[in-house]
């Protein structure tokens, strides 16, 4: 028996596996505990950043989550806000509508431009940002002993601090103990973990 009054359209698109093991993974670091939903537009833009590369403001993203999800107004959920936050469904249908706009806003601006850019290379610097900016999960612009820290957690994996800080020391050109984006991609290319 559910107070749920509220009913959510679902957008149907078959996801691979190895795209919805990623998708899961970027929402698995931006969930609330122990709901297990996205439950701020600030999270939920993070983890759309972290995906698909780019930023969206408050106001395209309430346009998306409109055009992805329905919610009948009632009194309990500010007129049709998601008052209950998006679960990992609700995660998925948002960011196919997200692909979409992407992809629009991307065709228009690829008829201006003129190319140029090797559409591989392009792509492994797509990757790359996106794997920075999941690590880089609150936006500062660099990837601390932090942020390793928390991602090896959240991943299992079992690295010492020295270990962790010798990644960082690898990469950091600038010495200024942190990891900037051209760090990033240099260490990236450099260790071929994307080419």
């Amino acid at each position: 028996m559910s107070n749920d009054s509220s009913e959510k359209k679902r957008l149907t698109r078959a996801w691979p596996d190895n795209e919805r093991q990623e998708a899961r993974e970027v929402f698995d670091l931006v969930v609330v505990a122990p709901e297990n939903k996205i439950k701020s537009s600030k999270k939920m833009r993070q983890a759309l950043r972290a995906l698909l590369g780019w930023d969206v403001s408050k106001q395209e993203l309430q346009h998306i989550i409109s055009q992805a999800i329905v919610v009948v107004p009632n009194e309990d959920n500010n007129g049709g806000e998601p008052n209950e936050g998006l679960d990992f469904s609700d995660f998925l249908n948002v960011v196919t509508e997200a692909q979409q706009q992407q992809q629009q806003r991307n065709a228009t601006q690829e008829t201006s431009s003129s190319g140029g850019i090797h559409e591989e290379s392009k792509a492994t610097d797509e990757k790359v940002t996106k794997a920075f900016q999941l690590l880089d999960h609150d936006g500062t612009g660099a990837i601390t002993f932090e942020h390793l820290k928390r991602a090896s957690d959240l991943l299992g994996e079992n690295m010492t601090n020295e270990e962790l800080q010798d990644m960082i020391d690898e990469a950091d050109q600038d010495g200024d103990g942190k990891i900037n984006p051209e760090e990033f991609l240099r260490i990236m290319k450099k260790t071929n973990l994307y080419s």
